[in-house]
């Protein structure tokens, strides 16, 4: 999901709409990693109303899988470190998971990071974190 409070959450939910016609038919699955309550938020913001389940051990075609607990709420385009964690920990968990064979790749929203520094994490991006 990238920063919960960044774009993430509404390019996740405009692209499950466009990609509905292929999860419906199996042709893949999307799982996400984040902020449950961010992306349900970014789903009010947008009008959606599709179903987004929470993904426990089984990944259906289209699931939202919490990266960790959340703490506080997330304030749209708000630095926050909470926010930062979250991201750091988003990424973690989708390597983990790759590298378990549970999913077959990962695509990432944005970071922020000077969230993600406030948060104590200090990398570069992306590629410095995988």
């Amino acid at each position: 999901m990238g920063d919960p409070a960044g774009v993430g959450a509404e390019i996740i939910v405009k692209a499950a709409r466009r990609l509905k016609p292929r999860l419906d038919a199996g042709e893949l699955r999307l799982v996400v990693i984040g902020h449950v309550s961010a992306l349900r938020a970014a789903q009010r913001v947008l009008g959606d109303t599709d179903p987004f389940p929470e993904a426990n051990e089984n990944f259906p075609a289209l699931s939202i899988h919490a990266a960790a607990e959340e703490r506080s709420p997330v304030v749209f385009g708000r630095v926050d470190p909470e926010c930062g964690r979250f991201a750091y920990m988003a990424v973690e968990r989708a390597v983990r998971l790759a590298q378990a064979g549970q999913i077959d790749g990962i695509v990432t929203a944005p970071l922020n990071k000077e969230a993600l520094n406030l948060a104590g994490y200090h990398y570069a991006g992306h590629t410095d974190m995988l």
